[in-house]
């Protein structure tokens, strides 16, 4: 995926967040009184602006167009003016950089309890990283069982089309979200775009979200619904598993798991990039935790989390990749 199409669609803003754009529109009119030499007026054009940047984006979602146009705006003055510490990195990209630092992002705070600030996670996850889907993309709900354990999924395709499982290449996906955050709301929109580019039928994997249920259980229902695939005739060389983050991670996990109970394996894994290193320890967390953009959370309040009172399985933090 390029730089510019990490910075389309991946963040939407909710219509309360005044002090995200009071930051953008302050930010972008110093930035045009000292380019134009002149005070940039936002209020100017209103109409046209609503005509035009709608047909622009092809979208009348109010939050989406609004992160479009400020990636777009940010893309001009970043391709205006140049980063010589960082000559190789696009405009789009630092533009997009740019969004991810006004981003608020819960912090860990021992006075309010962590479940207090997974629930305030949740909702700045469900405001900021949304993707619209398409109108038109057809989403349709499963519930698979296996051995009584029922697992929710949801068929994905774009453009709608007849679902053939025994013949259809199937894309498993399997979201991001620190094993805490996500559901098919927050995923659809880039499942359905999955589905355009790589031309097949995606299966949104809605897995047990922690601190409710800890690990495994995420592992648990992916393999429960593999299974199933597996039950119903679905040949293991159609499958691709994919996951993005802590989706990623699963994905691994899962597969291991598929490895270890002898199951046929699947066509393909695809992690973008998984988030393998639970512990948050490693080389690359050290080295980089000063420039890092991404809102990853406090591994103090994350662990705990994710493993509750199942400490049998710590060897799940380290993934071998």
């Amino acid at each position: 995926m390029s730089n510019a199409a990490v910075g389309y669609g991946y963040l939407t803003l909710p219509s309360d967040s005044w002090h995200f754009l009071g930051e953008f529109r302050t930010e972008m009119a110093s930035f045009l009184t000292d380019f134009a030499g002149s005070s940039w007026n936002p209020a100017s054009g209103t109409i046209v602006r609503a005509i035009t940047i709608p047909l622009r984006y092809n979208s009348t979602d109010p939050n989406y167009l609004c992160v479009r146009l400020i990636h777009s705006i940010l893309s001009l003055k970043h391709s205006l003016v140049s980063d010589p510490a960082r000559p190789t990195l696009s405009a789009n990209f630092r533009a997009f950089e740019n969004m991810l630092q006004m981003i608020p992002f819960p912090k860990n705070d021992p006075s309010v309890g962590p479940l207090t600030v997974i629930k305030e996670m949740r909702n700045a996850f469900g405001r900021f990283f949304v993707t619209p889907k398409p109108y038109q993309c057809q989403i349709k709900k499963e519930i698979f069982e296996h051995d009584g354990h029922a697992v929710d999924t949801h068929w994905i395709n774009y453009p709608p089309k007849n679902i053939e499982k025994h013949s259809n290449k199937i894309l498993f996906y399997i979201h991001g979200g620190e094993y805490l955050l996500g559901n098919i709301h927050h995923f659809s929109g880039i499942e359905c775009h999955l589905s355009e580019i790589f031309t097949l039928t995606v299966l949104h994997l809605e897995y047990r979200l922690c601190p409710e249920h800890p690990l495994p259980a995420s592992i648990d229902d992916a393999v429960a619904v593999y299974r199933a695939l597996l039950r119903q005739n679905i040949s293991s060389s159609q499958l691709i598993v994919m996951g993005d983050s802590a989706g990623g991670g699963l994905a691994l996990l899962a597969v291991q798991a598929i490895i270890t109970r002898q199951l046929h394996v699947p066509r393909g894994v695809i992690v973008l990039p998984p988030l393998a290193d639970l512990s948050i320890s490693g080389e690359s967390y050290i080295h980089n935790r000063h420039t890092d953009l991404s809102p990853l959370a406090d591994k103090n309040l994350v662990i705990p989390q994710l493993l509750g009172s199942n400490h049998d399985y710590k060897y799940l933090l380290k993934i071998p990749v």
